[in-house]
């Protein structure tokens, strides 16, 4: 948005240069030799015996001037429209890093909570399997209790995944992403803009 912006300018600058009336000077000199033979001729432009000079004025205004002044125009409509597409990106863009930070702090607490399930299913099967020693439990409730563990453990690792991805989020939102997998870019990959617009 920031280099339709720069092309923009540089349109506008250019369609209200267009608007304006031009004046081109242009002048020659030169040297002139008027005999018959070649070697008269050059002793003569030597000698410098004959000069020439001219100066070319021309001046330009279009009446009507119509095409510039639309280009101009429409230059000057297209303007607020690309402030607020800047303005609805830079909005988007903190929207969505106050999501990722929001999604950051929902997976810290979740992390928290699910390994204090864990630590409890991990006391349960643990129970289970010394009630079992005294004779005082099934097989069927220590198998149970494993399975709550498991299902503790599956849970607790999905937390950490979500916590890991929410913060990769949170690095690409605000650009981090590329610094802190440790990659950079050259000067030379930096897009460029021409202001004559090739």
């Amino acid at each position: 948005v920031q280099l339709q912006r720069a092309s923009q300018d540089a349109l506008l600058a250019r369609a209200e240069s267009d608007r304006l009336p031009r004046l081109d000077v242009s002048g020659a000199a030169s040297l002139n030799g008027t005999e018959g033979t070649f070697s008269r001729s050059n002793r003569e432009v030597r000698d410098g015996e004959f000069y020439d000079y001219s100066v070319l004025l021309s001046f330009e205004y279009a009446l009507e001037n119509s095409a510039a002044r639309g280009a101009l125009r429409r230059t000057e409509l297209e303007m607020p429209q690309l402030r607020l597409q800047e303005r609805n990106l830079k909005n988007q863009i903190l929207v969505e890093v106050r999501e990722a930070v929001r999604a950051i702090k929902t997976n810290e607490k979740r992390i928290e909570a699910t390994r204090r399930a864990r630590v409890l299913a991990q006391e349960q099967v643990d129970g289970e399997l010394n009630r079992i020693e005294h004779g005082l439990s099934t097989t069927f409730r220590v198998l149970d209790a494993q399975e709550d563990l498991v299902l503790a453990r599956t849970n607790e690792l999905k937390a950490l995944i979500d916590y890991n991805l929410s913060g990769h989020k949170l690095h690409q939102v605000t650009g981090a992403l590329l610094e802190k997998n440790g990659i950079l870019l050259k000067e030379n990959l930096q897009p460029r803009i021409s202001l004559d617009g090739r």
